[in-house]
């Protein structure tokens, strides 16, 4: 096809990204990876490297070896930005992902629990907000447990305590994050209460 090669499609998406992108056969992803390793690490013209694009459509079932396998070729694909200012993690965590995955992203560079997505908000709040699996939520906690601490953009004046229990997420992260920061049951909310009150 004309304005296709091996190279991009005129838009800077490789035929890694796009076969990132529209779930072709898993096999096809993997072989395409295998015969040019290097595609794993261009960006596309959004910033996007080809593990952005497998996790902004929350990684379908499709991709989950293709994601483990781009994370094996090029383990720092954990730690690009895209032009929007997310991290591969902060998509895993937004989007409905499978949480093998989430957790493959995460062990790659847990430091990634430190950093805000484009509109400010850590890691932990997204899982939080997304109601993310206790395991995945755990394991972020787990990376950096100063984030309960930390003030992030959309909890309205709220501790990511108060946010959990708002959140109704599962017993064990609520009490993790209580175990992480006990001062967080004094806090108090913009509207002046606390997380037990």
């Amino acid at each position: 096809d004309e304005g296709i090669n091996t190279n991009n499609t005129g838009d800077g998406n490789t035929f890694l990204h796009l076969a990132m992108r529209h779930e072709v056969p898993e096999a096809v992803s993997l072989a395409v990876l295998a015969a040019w390793p290097a595609a794993a690490k261009k960006k596309n013209d959004d910033g996007d490297v080809p593990l952005h694009l497998a996790l902004m459509d929350g990684a379908p079932h499709a991709v989950v070896l293709s994601v483990l396998a781009l994370l094996a070729t090029w383990p720092d694909a954990a730690k690009v930005q895209s032009n929007e200012g997310n991290l591969p993690l902060h998509y895993a965590l937004a989007k409905k992902v499978p949480e093998a995955v989430t957790l493959a992203v995460l062990a790659e560079w847990p430091d990634a629990a430190k950093e805000k997505s484009n509109d400010g908000n850590l890691p932990l709040y997204l899982s939080l907000e997304k109601k993310k699996s206790a395991a995945v939520t755990l394991a972020v906690l787990a990376a950096w447990p100063d984030a309960v601490a930390a003030s992030t953009a959309n909890t309205a004046g709220s501790t990511l305590l108060y946010f959990a229990l708002e959140k109704k997420v599962p017993v064990a992260v609520t009490l993790a994050i209580l175990a992480a920061w006990p001062e967080a049951a004094q806090e108090k909310n913009d509207g002046g209460h606390t997380s037990l009150s």
